[in-house]
């Protein structure tokens, strides 16, 4: 779903309209930075929007570990929250499954410097940065595709594409109904304002730290059981 899908939606709550604008006089652009705007305020309450991401990482041959962040890591990306079971690697056209492992298995690992086609990743969600621990040590430079969860803060244009839980697009749809009716001097129906109110107060029991805690264990499948990624 496409940012302006997501503001589309949003309008066609305000006042019950048939809604299908297009950005001719800026009027999506401008409601992009309200959109913005409330998914800043809901970050600064510690309410976290997942988003899942897939992303192509070149490996260093012999390299253990690697850093993944908004600055001065090895991966230039936002740091995930956690990282799929979907993640695998890819050489040659050929894919290879990974085992994403927890902190006790890899340490348990007692020779961690063998070299070959990784088999396990351990992921270490650290602030700024995040690590990323592979076993066997990568013996060539191979691509890392890495599925993950990362939260979601901005979003950078009407283009942009993000793929919400079903849980938590119902719950920004229908929130920013509510904080965008103001603008069209529209009153909001009962019906969607309490809708709004139910799915932020879901999204936000769903953000308690029991919850974060578990997406680390949890590591969130379409087929998972209910987590902060799924809603489900």
């Amino acid at each position: 779903m496409t940012a302006q899908e997501l503001i589309t939606a949003s309008l066609k709550l305000i006042n019950g309209q048939a809604y299908a604008p297009t950005d001719t006089d800026g009027e999506l652009t401008s409601a992009l930075g309200f959109l913005n705007m409330m998914l800043g305020d809901w970050h600064t309450k510690n309410l976290t929007v997942p988003v899942m991401t897939q992303e192509n990482l070149t490996l260093v041959a012999s390299q253990a570990s690697y850093t993944i962040g908004a600055s001065g890591a090895n991966f230039l990306t936002a740091r995930p929250l956690s990282v799929s079971p979907a993640t695998f690697l890819r050489n040659s056209g050929t894919d290879y499954p990974l085992d994403i492992i927890g902190e006790g298995e890899y340490n348990g690992i007692a020779v961690k410097t063998v070299t070959s086609i990784p088999q396990k990743l351990f992921y270490k969600n650290n602030y700024p940065l995040g690590i990323i621990y592979l076993f066997p040590v990568p013996a060539e430079a191979y691509t890392l595709v890495l599925n993950s969860i990362k939260e979601l803060t901005d979003l950078a244009a009407l283009s942009t594409t993000v793929d919400l839980p079903s849980v938590y697009r119902r719950a920004v749809i229908y929130n920013f109904a509510v904080e965008l009716a103001p603008q069209y001097f529209a009153q909001i129906d009962g019906s969607v304002a309490k809708t709004a109110d139910d799915m932020y107060r879901t999204v936000s029991a769903l953000n308690r730290e029991d919850s974060i805690s578990d997406v680390n264990d949890v590591i969130l499948t379409r087929a998972g059981r209910f987590n902060i990624y799924t809603g489900e």
